[in-house]
């Protein structure tokens, strides 16, 4: 009895070993079977798995790594963007529909979603402003969305991105340098941000100095 107790709890162990870090689990209405493919656009698209989709379910499972956002690519058709985060990711809604794919189950994926839905109300809204006092309008409701979205997430890879990506250009090296240090300790040693700290530091040799920053 003992020894099937032993083997048994080897088996639950080895198994809860195998667990993979993060499952990406879909359910997509309109999206036809064959081949799916997950790639990193900020290295060019590299391909970092592929699995079949069938009657629109499909699962991707990836071993433990630093988080990070990828593509859902069916040939050339964009499904979604997924942030590749411990948990189990779900993936749900109607490929043939605008916006119809929604990504949620974890902080990054669900911060992202949100964003993503706000910001396609804002872009719905301003192709169809009739005047360009409403478009300048919106476009200062887009500003408050992304520092909002900044400001709510220093604490997950997607208030990361939205950092880099939006005030990269329009902050200087030592306003960028003080926006990274805000992060949460665990955010800060991601390695885009140990990367655009090394940048805003060489930049500062060159860039004209700014008050408070010696």
């Amino acid at each position: 009895m003992k020894k099937i107790l032993m083997i048994l709890a080897t088996v639950a162990l080895a198994a809860s070993c195998a667990r993979p870090y993060c499952t990406i689990e879909g359910d997509v209405a309109n999206l036809a079977d064959g081949t799916l493919m997950l790639t990193e656009p900020v290295r060019n698209g590299a391909v970092i798995d592929s699995t079949k989709v069938v009657a629109g379910k499909f699962c991707f499972e990836l071993p433990e790594g630093e988080t990070r956002q990828y593509a859902i690519l069916s040939g050339h058709d964009h499904i979604a963007m997924v942030y590749a985060e411990q948990g189990v990711v779900k993936v749900s809604g109607d490929f043939g529909k605008d916006n119809g794919v929604q990504v949620a189950g974890t902080v990054s994926n669900d911060a992202y979603n949100a964003f993503n839905n706000d910001l396609y109300v804002l872009n719905r809204r301003f192709t169809q402003a009739a005047s360009s006092e409403e478009r300048e309008a919106i476009r200062g409701e887009f500003d408050v969305l992304v520092d909002k979205a900044i400001a709510d997430n220093s604490n997950n890879p997607f208030g990361v991105d939205m950092l880099l990506q939006t005030k990269g250009y329009e902050l200087s090296a030592y306003e960028m340098l003080q926006q990274l240090e805000q992060l949460s300790p665990e955010m800060q040693l991601l390695q885009t941000v140990v990367d655009a700290k090394a940048k805003a530091e060489r930049k500062m040799k060159t860039e004209p100095q700014v008050e408070g920053s010696d």
